[in-house]
């Protein structure tokens, strides 16, 4: 990262400021692209725990912190403040002791119902967020965090950008049939609230996928670091789309999330609740 701070016209520092000489780091100090615990230690606040995640693209880090500024919800994961110092970026948010919601199903026995609560509130985070005018980029399990055996929250606001030239990148096998023409023929990919419900509809079908032991991924029968995996994938998802249980109780939230006609998260939140 570089060793002094631009901070952004639109970034004001505010009451959420914090310094890095406050936090005891539980595993060593929070580094450029790495999550640690922390203790914060001033005044009242003794020995709160909590999380620390280190920046090492500043566009990334005020975007993000300028997003959560404006975003409190009960599925939306909480800041507590940040850090800005030369040579170091850190968001301080509440300490989660579970791990994110990919690791968390690949190592426990999640019931369907459970799966259908972290799902329902997901979706009513990404209600929330869509109201409020934002779009989250980068929809995926690994951006779950699990608070509790039945409660999440989203994580993870940074800008996030795809290219013809990054085509395993995670997020590529999120994106809908629009956004991959665009990254396709060198295009910026538009995001919209239409978008995200696709995306949102591969998250529910890893959520479901994913046993314990097991590491699932979308479209893993295509060969991800082939160059022409992302013209495969667009010319699959023309007439294909990825195989589910028609018994999960989300099966027919997925489905219609992969459609022409996407349902807005409202109307999904709906249909989730006669799941629960």
């Amino acid at each position: 990262m570089e060793s002094s701070v631009i901070v952004p016209d639109y970034f004001t520092m505010d009451e959420g400021r914090m310094y890095s000489q406050d936090f005891e780091f539980t595993a060593g100090e929070a580094v450029i692209n790495s999550v640690v615990e922390a203790q914060y230690t001033k005044l009242n606040r003794l020995n709160q725990s909590v999380r620390v995640r280190g920046y090492g693209t500043q566009s990334n880090f005020f975007s993000e912190v300028n997003v959560l500024k404006t975003l409190i919800h009960p599925s939306i994961e909480k800041m507590l403040g940040y850090v800005v110092e030369p040579s170091r970026l850190l968001l301080i948010t509440d300490y989660y002791a579970f791990s994110d919601l990919q690791t968390y199903c690949s190592l426990n026995n999640v019931t369907e119902r459970n799966k259908v609560l972290f799902g329902a509130q997901v979706c009513e985070g990404l209600k929330y967020i869509v109201e409020k005018g934002c779009l989250h980029h980068a929809i995926v399990l690994s951006n779950v965090l699990v608070k509790t055996a039945t409660i999440c929250v989203i994580s993870s606001f940074g800008v996030t950008r795809a290219s013809a030239g990054t085509t395993t990148d995670k997020l590529i096998f999120t994106y809908p049939p629009e956004l991959l023409n665009a990254i396709l023929l060198h295009k910026p990919p538009t995001f919209t609230p239409a978008s995200c419900v696709w995306s949102y509809g591969v998250l529910l079908w890893q959520l479901f996928s994913t046993e314990p032991g097991e590491d699932v991924q979308p479209y893993s029968t295509l060969q991800a670091d082939s160059p022409t995996f992302l013209p495969a994938l667009v010319e699959y998802l023309t007439q294909h789309r990825l195989s589910l249980d028609a018994a999960w109780p989300a099966a027919h939230v997925i489905t219609q999330c992969w459609s022409n006609d996407r349902p807005s998260f409202q109307q999904i939140a709906i249909m989730l609740t006669a799941d629960i």
